[in-house]
């Protein structure tokens, strides 16, 4: 059992609501301070290896904290670190959090920061792709990442992409193939705009394409929810979890057997070519 028990990572999913007219530091603490009681109470009665929380978590999608850096933006010691480290601490787990991210080269990006199972912080991802269409208008305010980052926690391999990331067939085959990542917590802010309805195509394309696990985690709320689950393979007897609009906390288990099962009797990574552009017309 022991044995058997070691091959799941547990992960906590956080669909939680985010105030849309967050106006000021005391705003967003008193956001940050529900949302670690919230955790802290879920991981009371269950727990979990990892904790994730959606895009930009810390802050309303708004032009408004966008455009005020001096009071939401942080480092990876910010506020929202020093909220939800405490948590991470006292219940022995990692945890991702979005936020708008000071970078060193004065420039803004939109970062999901890592903290571990001690409370510290080990990592942060900065989005790299941009939106600037529908209800996004990214490209005023942020700069695009330039690296990835790749989590190693219980001997599986996790990697945070963020919302608009998703749409790069490439970014995604790196990551599986290239990187050799069990599974992507894609954080996201998905406002039901015109480019929603496309979102859950392209997450189950993603995870079954790559056979990894895929994790479309959004904000709550009649203009967002909708979070998505997939596993490596999709048949009628195993589906994607699709959430509704509501806050939910809900555990999802991510397997090394599942991995494998797909993997072998779907040999898609094995079959594809090296190299198409080198086909002749």
């Amino acid at each position: 059992m022991a044995g058997n028990q070691e091959k799941v990572l547990s992960v906590l999913a956080c669909q939680i609501d985010v105030p849309e007219d967050m106006r000021s530091a005391e705003d967003r603490d008193h956001h940050l301070a529900r949302i670690a009681e919230l955790i802290d109470g879920a991981l009371s009665d269950r727990t979990a290896e990892v904790v994730m929380l959606p895009e930009l978590s810390s802050v309303s999608y708004s032009r408004h904290c966008f455009s005020e850096p001096e009071i939401f933006a942080e480092d990876a010691e910010g506020r929202s670190f020093q909220i939800l480290a405490r948590v991470a601490k006292k219940r022995r787990v990692h945890i991702l959090y979005g936020a708008p991210c000071r970078r060193e080269d004065g420039g803004l990006s939109i970062s999901q920061f890592v903290i571990d199972r001690e409370g510290r912080p080990i990592g942060a991802f900065d989005k790299l792709h941009l939106a600037q269409f529908g209800a996004s208008m990214e490209k005023d305010y942020f700069s695009p990442g330039k690296r990835l980052l790749v989590l190693d926690i219980k001997g599986f391999r996790l990697a945070p992409v963020i919302c608009y990331d998703l749409r790069f067939a490439g970014l995604a085959t790196e990551l599986a193939l290239g990187r050799n990542v069990d599974a992507i917590l894609h954080s996201v802010a998905f406002c039901r705009d015109e480019s929603f309805y496309s979102w859950r195509p392209f997450v189950i394309t993603r995870a079954l394409e790559n056979e990894v696990y895929w994790l479309s985690l959004n904000r709550a709320g009649e203009k967002f929810g909708a979070s998505i689950f997939c596993p490596p393979w999709v048949d009628e007897k195993n589906r994607e979890t699709v959430c509704g609009a509501g806050e939910e906390l809900i555990w999802f288990d991510i397997s090394k057997e599942v991995i494998s099962q797909a993997r072998h009797r779907y040999t898609f990574r094995n079959d594809r070519l090296a190299n198409y552009s080198a086909l002749p017309e």
